[in-house]
């Protein structure tokens, strides 16, 4: 994809502007609060990660996805940055953010890369009637937030050398409303299939081949995170896609 002329910065500010000013969907979260754009440096940043939809008290407090507004990291970053640590690759923004509240969010160390972190669903959708998760956005609301090129746009500006679908949704939403497929089979068999088949998939988006591979979701909860992230196998192939 060719980067727009327009420096990035304001690109991505006046993105986040109308992800901000965007309320189509009535039973999403209408409290955002605006991305920190000065927590990313697209020169750098090769891998893009979609996941589900905002977590309820992450970016929307602190603008920088997978942080707290009290700086540190949120337990799905955690674990998450253990599995990117392994390509050279962290959720850590490339430079220290100082929050408006004052405290502090340390940029990554040296030798690794930041990675750039959306959203299928760019609002937080609340939480699940009845349960301690947080609400699964449906596929109308996955539909429109994708529908407004929010995500298209992300995509055009950082310019990814591989893309991470990091769960279920993300992995079904993406493949349904950024490539117009019908997954063939689940997450899990999906990720065994490109290991076994040695190949992580070029996929055309909006007529731009681009590497997408599905992860599982980051979560404590999801044991067969851990098992993916220790397969050897697929480490060495994000690395050679890298």
């Amino acid at each position: 994809m060719n980067r727009p002329s327009k420096q990035w910065e304001l690109l991505l500010g006046e993105l986040y502007c109308r992800v901000r000013d965007c309320h189509l969907c009535p039973r999403m979260d209408a409290e955002k609060t605006l991305r920190r754009a000065d927590a990313v440096s697209v020169e750098e940043m090769d891998v893009l990660i979609v996941s589900q939809s905002l977590a309820a008290n992450q970016l929307r407090r602190s603008g920088v996805n997978f942080f707290k507004a009290d700086g540190t990291i949120g337990a799905t970053g955690v674990i998450l940055d253990r599995f990117l640590r392994k390509f050279g690759r962290t959720v850590h923004p490339p430079n220290t953010v100082v929050l408006s509240n004052g405290n502090v969010i340390s940029r990554r160390e040296e030798g690794l890369r930041s990675v750039y972190n959306t959203e299928i669903a760019q609002c937080y959708p609340g939480k699940a009637l009845g349960k301690s998760g947080d609400r699964r956005p449906t596929p109308i609301e996955l539909t429109t937030c994708t529908n407004q090129g929010f995500l298209l746009e992300e995509l055009q500006i950082v310019n990814p050398k591989l893309v991470l679908l990091m769960g279920s949704a993300s992995f079904e939403g993406f493949y349904e409303n950024m490539l117009g497929l019908t997954p063939s089979c689940g997450l899990t068999q999906e990720i065994d299939n490109i290991v076994k088949n040695w190949e992580i998939p070029n996929l055309c988006v909006s007529g731009t081949t681009i590497k997408v591979l599905p992860i599982q979701h980051a979560s404590g909860a999801n044991p067969r995170f851990s098992k993916m992230a220790n397969d050897p196998l697929l480490i060495d192939l994000i690395r050679g896609a890298l």
